[in-house]
């Protein structure tokens, strides 16, 4: 199990800085010279920590570079909606929440994993179904995510999304894949999933959504 810490968690942060207007919080999305060192930063540190050759290290700056440019916009107006709705002070946490994301290569969603973070949600990364199951057994998500194809297996994915059903897990889950979210998006009844997707912004849309309608639940137990 993989949970992000410093220096990742920052890896967001030093894209985007958060900023304090009369109507508001905010997400400044434009990528400063200043910005854009410390994200190059973040991703080093990353990649020093995981032992990557400079190869990888340079194909882990490229996946985050063009996962980061994706949702930057989308970032930028949920959070600054999400902060005047619930009045969120700049430096305080704007949402509570926690993913469970399931990926043999949890650094190919650095950039996803720490926007999450950056507004208060934590995410658990899990490289197997087993492992996500034993951590669905220890504690209660939003969310999950999935890729599909772990190892030679292109359908592990699915067989996470058989294994929740059988156990009676109905947390919403989301298949973030490439080619094969590509031929498929738009068969969630079929496969029993609530997303399926290879859109970054997308995939951050949702899991806000999940996130707020989890706490609007909660509150409405509390209150009943």
């Amino acid at each position: 199990m993989l949970l992000f810490h410093t220096p990742l968690v920052d890896l967001i942060n030093r894209i985007y800085s958060l900023d304090a207007d009369r109507t508001g919080v905010h997400l400044k999305a434009s990528l400063t010279s200043a910005g854009a060192v410390g994200f190059d930063a973040g991703v080093q540190a990353a990649a020093q920590v995981l032992g990557l050759s400079p190869e990888a290290t340079s194909e882990l700056q490229r996946k985050t570079a063009v996962q980061a440019s994706s949702v930057s916009a989308t970032i930028a107006t949920s959070a600054g909606s999400i902060a005047r709705s619930t009045g969120t002070s700049p430096n305080a946490p704007l949402l509570q929440g926690k993913i469970l994301w399931v990926d043999e290569h949890p650094t190919n969603n650095l950039a996803l994993s720490n926007a999450f973070q950056a507004l208060g949600i934590t995410v658990i990364q899990s490289t197997t179904n087993e492992e996500a199951l034993t951590q669905l057994g220890d504690a209660s998500f939003d969310v999950i995510i999935t890729s599909m194809t772990r190892g030679a297996d292109h359908e592990n994915g699915l067989k996470l999304v058989e294994a929740l059903h059988s156990k009676g897990i109905t947390v919403p889950v989301i298949i973030y894949a490439a080619q094969w979210a590509g031929q498929n998006a738009g068969k969630e009844n079929q496969f029993r999933v609530q997303k399926i997707t290879n859109e970054p912004s997308v995939v951050y849309q949702v899991v806000l959504q999940d996130v707020q309608a989890a706490r609007k639940k909660e509150v409405g137990r509390q209150q009943g």
